[in-house]
């Protein structure tokens, strides 16, 4: 058995220790799919970006008779927005840190379910499920970015034949036969006519 990681939520330095570790947690990540409007084609792979993270956490202070909610309110805190410069109001920014888990994002959703109470009704064990929204660093949104279709997508500007669009898009003039190929574009030397201009064309990936 290794050391226990205790499960902590970060927010401008400071962290803030859940009372135990949660029993499970949820994230997954979406993709978007699009592709030239002309054919109506939506699976040209785009981008990758992390959905909404949720957890559940258990508080219990019955063997200090003391309120949970106070235990809680660290963590119930966090949906609340800052004033900055007093002009805006912002959700904090927190990530939640386990091991080498870790999730960046802002507090969207917050359930608090109170199961146990002293005889006063001072609550003393409660539930407290949260859903986090994707707020990544430089660093995650680099790593994202880099999973991005690796098929481009060029809008045709005035005057731009289909060479440029080659070089610009691929580094290599002499691609634009396979540009055209996969554009279904019939007569090539003579494209693109005036009224192709803001066409959207597909970049094909010739590395794969």
């Amino acid at each position: 058995m290794g050391k226990l990681e205790k499960a902590f939520l970060a927010v401008k330095g400071k962290q803030f220790p859940v009372m135990y570790n949660p029993t499970d947690y949820s994230t997954s990540m979406s993709a978007t799919y699009g592709g030239p409007e002309e054919n109506n084609k939506k699976n040209q792979f785009q981008q990758v970006q992390h959905d909404n993270f949720s957890l559940s956490l258990f508080f219990d202070t019955y063997e200090d008779n003391s309120d949970v909610r106070d235990a809680m309110k660290p963590i119930t805190d966090l949906i609340l927005p800052t004033i900055k410069k007093r002009k805006f109001k912002e959700p904090p920014v927190c990530t939640f840190v386990w091991g080498k888990f870790n999730y960046r994002g802002v507090v969207v959703n917050l359930k608090q379910k109170f199961t146990m109470f002293l005889a006063s009704g001072i609550p003393v064990r409660a539930n407290l499920d949260l859903t986090l929204e994707s707020r990544p660093n430089d660093k995650e949104q680099k790593a994202l970015s880099n999973r991005s279709s690796s098929r481009k997508f060029w809008t045709i500007k005035a005057n731009e034949r289909i060479d440029q669009i080659a070089f610009s898009a691929l580094d290599n003039s002499n691609s634009w036969k396979e540009i055209a190929s996969f554009n279904n574009i019939t007569h090539p030397l003579v494209f693109p006519k005036g009224s192709e201009k803001g066409r959207q064309l597909v970049i094909p990936d010739l590395g794969h």
